[in-house]
């Protein structure tokens, strides 16, 4: 009998945590929907102090570096993605959705799907980052 007495009490002390978490939980949804007051908002990103901003450790590298850098990948490999251009030449991939996107605009790639390609009968990528 004390190993069902022993099995009886774990079943409530883990009842009484989950009761317990339940609690915690209801009290974090109230007072995300503002219905209590329970811990004070953070200030909106208007209000936060801009004062400590860190610098940039790194240098930028120019626009038509980039671009060119881009063509070039794209040139050597198509049928990338944006997320792989991104991975290939370590830049961030709104950056490179970005120039892509602006390419495709001014017919120097073109766009399949989720993959980029150079536009058929276009010049090579040196030639087209000049334009």
């Amino acid at each position: 009998m004390a190993t069902i007495d022993e099995a009886a009490e774990v079943i409530r002390k883990a009842i009484e945590a989950i009761d317990s978490e339940r609690e915690r939980l209801s009290k974090v949804l109230d007072s995300l929907n503002g219905s209590s007051p329970a811990e004070p908002r953070r200030p909106s990103p208007a209000r936060r102090s801009t004062a400590h901003k860190p610098s940039r450790s790194k240098k930028r590298a120019p626009k038509s570096s980039r671009r060119q850098e881009i063509l070039t990948a794209i040139d050597r490999k198509p049928g990338m993605t944006g997320a792989r251009l991104a991975k290939e030449l370590e830049i961030p991939e709104s950056q490179v959705d970005d120039i892509c996107e602006t390419l495709v605009k001014e017919k120097t790639i073109r766009k399949r799907g989720t993959t980029y390609e150079p536009m058929p009968g276009a010049p090579a990528s040196a030639e087209r980052a000049q334009q």
